[in-house]
C-alpha cells in the first residue's frame, strides 16, 4: 500500500529526531550504549483491515445470494 504524504513526513521527522530520542532513551534506561533507532511505517494493520473488509463483503454477498 502506498503511504500518503503525512505518513511519509512523520516517518521522516521521527528518523531526523532519532538521535535525540536515542539519547533520552539511554539516559532514562541508564545505559551507556544503545542501538541506532530507525523508524518505518508498518502497513500490516492497513492490510489486515483491507482483508477484513473484503471478507465482510464476501459474507454479505453470500447472505444475499443464499
Amino acid at each position: 500500500m502506498l503511504m500518503n504524504k503525512a505518513k511519509k513526513a512523520n516517518i521522516k521527522l521521527l528518523n531526523e529526531l532519532a538521535p535525540v530520542i536515542r539519547h533520552h532513551l539511554a539516559k532514562r534506561m541508564r545505559l551507556r550504549h544503545i542501538s541506532d533507532l530507525r523508524f518505518y511505517y508498518d502497513d500490516s494493520f492497513d492490510t489486515g483491515m483491507r482483508v477484513a473488509e473484503l471478507l465482510s463483503d464476501l459474507d454479505k454477498r453470500d447472505k444475499d445470494e443464499g
